[in-house]
């Protein structure tokens, strides 16, 4: 009786095991850091599958930003103080500054290799990562910002 316990045991915790690395598709998670995980892309974040928030620094500036789904809402805190956010969702990427009350909005088409999130060239960046609570909301833009639509605006002069 005591063996088949043992082989039970056993049996779930490879299952688990299995399940966790399964899920995480290469993530790296970090022992004793509260859950975080480190991402070579902002990709394999989104591959990932649950709702994170992420957080990286490249050259002084800091980021901030929320992914669910193919869903993106970031935060840059520059070096010297500006702040500005952007939200990418449906190939489409909204984008303005807090101390401003307009921002442009721009659309990509999907190309032969897939939509944007598949076009990821980030090099050196290490996103870490952490399970988060994220409502769909975080993910419309700001009513109180006037968007110009730069493929309009491009439409309208030709280009």
């Amino acid at each position: 009786m005591k063996k088949v316990v043992i082989a039970i045991v056993l049996i779930l915790l490879a299952l688990g095991g299995y399940y966790y690395f399964s899920r995480s598709k290469g993530a790296v998670g970090v022992p004793g850091t509260g859950g975080i995980q480190k991402f070579s892309t902002l990709k394999a974040a989104i591959d990932l599958g649950v709702p994170l928030k992420c957080s990286y620094s490249v050259n002084g500036n800091e980021y901030e930003g929320y992914v669910k789904g193919k869903q993106w809402r970031g935060k840059i805190k520059t070096a010297e103080g500006q702040v500005g956010e952007v939200i990418m969702k449906d190939n489409c990427m909204w984008s303005w500054g807090n101390q401003e009350k307009q921002g442009m909005k721009t659309c990509f088409e999907e190309t032969e290799d897939g939509d944007v999130w598949d076009q990821d060239t980030t090099v050196g960046i290490e996103y870490n990562c952490m399970p988060a609570a994220v409502t769909d909301a975080e993910f419309t833009p700001p009513a109180d910002i006037q968007f110009m639509d730069l493929d309009q605006m491009m439409q309208q002069y030709g280009q």
